[in-house]
């Protein structure tokens, strides 16, 4: 007979997931152990860019419009009316988000005599285990079979009546998995070790600036004063600040000592931003609002959006189509023939775009004043057509393309 294998939260033994090798007898190995799952939450609410990552990422896969292929006309109208009804576009782009930062992420759909009653997203933090079947001759190995609902979860749910749910009721959200381990790879964990460097690098920063705000100052006094005197005298010193007044009596001097100049930080910030920005795959242009490259932050915004398709055809999709079988499985949606297609709006582009052109126009605007080029070498950067009568590219108007509107719910 074969058991089932457990999953268990990850945050309840902390080296049941390692990525970096720990081995504790090595002086070389800089990473830290493990990080929980607690610790993802942290950096989530903590760290503004990995945050703005996180959000950006999720909004702009499901920035989309979703159409259910199918001949049957009234099975589509009831696929719809049921999404509409119960926010499952929400709710699926909810789960993306937390798989993001956790891992995995299940949705769970209740249902009573073929009618469905509302759906409910988990994340690895209310889930204690997960039971994946491990019969190596059932043509259902490595598929999961049940999850154990953490017991805090449990006894503040009102609309739960038990504390295991079956993977038939559940549709399993896990964008990076490995060996079929069905906890998966947050982006948490892979951006984690960058991400307390730049935490340091800020603190670092914070306590420089903050120390070098101030001047500071050396009072010198004769060598022959009394110790009264010297006392008297480094009291009154020792709180001197622009609110306050300290006249030297004859023979004392104040000194000014210099900190030291604080070197540039830029170089090693943007390091790091770049880094976190090229291991989550959204252009560090895109995150930081800076659009100063401009043939780079092109390719990075196609490639970015290419990247977008691919999430959306390998990841969402798949898992729309099982929800929905899965609804059907249970009769409640008829059993008919479908597909689903999904088609980027125009907005992602257009407000991305927009951005772009205008930062771009206003860098190659300051070339063309600086005399670095041309007035038809500036318009050709821009993707216009070289100007034909007056030296003034204003007097020329690019015309818009039309915008696109793409059925959403």
């Amino acid at each position: 007979m074969a058991f089932p294998r457990i999953f268990r939260r990850q945050n309840q033994e902390s080296k049941t997931m390692q990525v970096f090798s720990n081995n504790s007898k090595s002086t070389t190995n800089v990473y830290t152990t493990n990080p929980k799952l607690s610790d993802y939450t942290y950096i989530y609410q903590r760290d503004e860019i990995f945050n703005r990552i996180i959000n950006k990422l999720s909004a702009d896969v499901f920035n989309v419009g979703i159409d259910i292929l199918s001949e049957d006309e009234n099975f589509v109208a009831q696929v719809r009316d049921l999404f509409l009804s119960n926010n499952i576009i929400e709710k699926f782009e909810d789960a993306y988000k937390l798989s993001l930062i956790y891992g995995y992420a299940v949705l769970y759909f209740q249902s009573t005599k073929k009618e469905f009653k509302g759906i409910t997203v988990f994340s690895p933090l209310d889930i204690q285990q997960i039971e994946v079947n491990n019969d190596k001759i059932s043509a259902d190995y490595g598929k999961i079979v049940s999850y154990k609902l953490s017991s805090y979860f449990f006894e503040g749910a009102a609309n739960l009546s038990k504390d295991t749910i079956k993977s038939t009721e559940t549709v399993h959200l896990c964008p990076d998995m490995i060996n079929n381990d069905p906890r998966g790879i947050p982006l948490s964990m892979k951006l984690y070790d960058k991400i307390e460097e730049k935490k340091n690098i800020d603190y670092s920063l914070a306590q420089a600036l903050y120390k070098n705000s101030t001047p500071l100052r050396m009072l010198v006094t004769p060598p022959d004063i009394s110790e009264d005197e010297f006392l008297d005298a480094a009291n009154k010193f020792k709180d001197i600040n622009m609110k306050t007044e300290f006249v030297a009596p004859e023979g004392f001097d104040i000194k000014s000592i210099d900190n030291g100049e604080l070197p540039n930080p830029e170089p090693y910030v943007n390091y790091y931003l770049q880094t976190i920005c090229a291991g989550a795959g959204v252009p560090y242009a895109i995150v930081i609002s800076n659009m100063s490259g401009l043939s780079n932050t092109r390719v990075a915004l196609k490639q970015y959006m290419d990247d977008l398709v691919a999430i959306r055809e390998k990841t969402i999709k798949p898992k729309l189509i099982e929800f929905i079988r899965k609804l059907q499985d249970k009769e409640i949606l008829p059993e008919k023939d479908f597909d689903i297609q999904m088609e980027a709006n125009e907005s992602i582009d257009a407000i991305d775009n927009s951005t772009i052109t205008y930062n771009m126009a206003r860098s190659v605007s300051a070339l063309f004043e600086d005399g670095i080029i041309t007035i038809d070498e500036a318009r050709r950067m821009l993707g216009m057509e070289e100007h034909e009568q007056s030296s003034s590219p204003k007097e020329k108007k690019t015309e818009k393309s039309p915008t696109k509107n793409f059925e959403v719910f």
